[in-house]
């Protein structure tokens, strides 16, 4: 079987750093929230990456399933492209996995997966690095989900590999601090996720947890009523937890904090 891992590795890293730079610079240019800290923030946020990217290499889920589904020839999706064009192909998996990514999303705002993707809430400021800052538990468990259903599909492994370069940049992007003006965030929201979008999903007000889901596309939302329309209200982020800053906290909150502290609130988004 080919290392479609390793190209999407190969890739991946070089479109992170040129987009990375892109972004910071957005930031530095027009930042929507002023006085905004790096630091041990950010320092925190590069090594919850570090120990996400260094756990799903070493422990490998993914490779798991292969094994246990017979790699990639199986599943329904497995001859779509011995009949279509590449490029319908592509666009046809990657909305497949964006979907997945959505319900993944969902997923992790649940007990007890909650545990994990509070320590992406807990940043209390919000900018491209929020989008590095993952805990290593819910790494894995996307991964391995994730893999278990592309392989039970049969989509195929450039396509997936494709996604894979798509969704680490996106992270930082809708996650990043830029002022986009508002007639250009209503443009783009109407096909993809923006920065105007996504923190509104990370909002401290309870009843936004349950709100603007979406990776790449805001599709999903709208389907699923889980949409917010951007806003350009200022907006607090975090979820009250202790240690956000330090990575030895961020990385042990998930196993010591009392439940009702990471439990997240049951509320729906309210009407618009």
């Amino acid at each position: 079987m080919p290392d479609w891992d390793g190209w999407a590795a190969a890739w991946t890293f070089p479109a992170m750093s040129v987009a990375f730079v892109v972004l910071a610079a957005m930031e530095t240019h027009r930042p929507r929230d002023r006085g905004t800290a790096a630091g041990m923030r950010w320092m925190t946020n590069f090594c919850l990456f570090g120990a996400g990217i260094s756990c799903v290499a070493v422990l490998a889920p993914h490779r798991l399933a292969v094994l246990l589904f017979g790699g990639w020839n199986g599943g329904p999706l497995a001859v779509l492209p011995q009949y279509a064009n590449p490029w319908l192909v592509l666009a046809v998996d990657l909305i497949l996995l964006d979907a997945l990514s959505y319900a993944l999303h969902r997923l992790q705002h649940l007990h007890p997966f909650w545990r994990f993707h509070a320590v992406h809430h807990a940043d209390e400021q919000v900018d491209l690095t929020t989008g590095l800052r993952h805990h290593p538990g819910e790494a894995l468990v996307n991964v391995a989900l994730g893999g278990i259903v592309l392989l039970l599909l049969g989509l195929p492994p450039w396509a997936a590999a494709a996604y894979g370069l798509l969704a680490p940049v996106f992270d930082m992007w809708t996650h990043v601090n830029f002022a986009l003006s508002p007639r250009l965030e209503r443009m783009l929201s109407a096909v993809i996720v923006t920065p105007g979008v996504h923190r509104i999903h990370h909002s401290d007000d309870a009843a936004d947890y349950g709100t603007n889901f979406g990776g790449i596309l805001t599709i999903w939302d709208r389907i699923f009523s889980t949409w917010r329309p951007p806003t350009q209200a200022r907006l607090r982020f975090g979820v009250g937890t202790a240690g956000s800053l330090g990575i030895l906290h961020a990385l042990i909150d998930p196993f010591r904090l009392p439940q009702k502290q990471v439990e997240p609130a049951r509320q729906q988004p309210s009407a618009e």
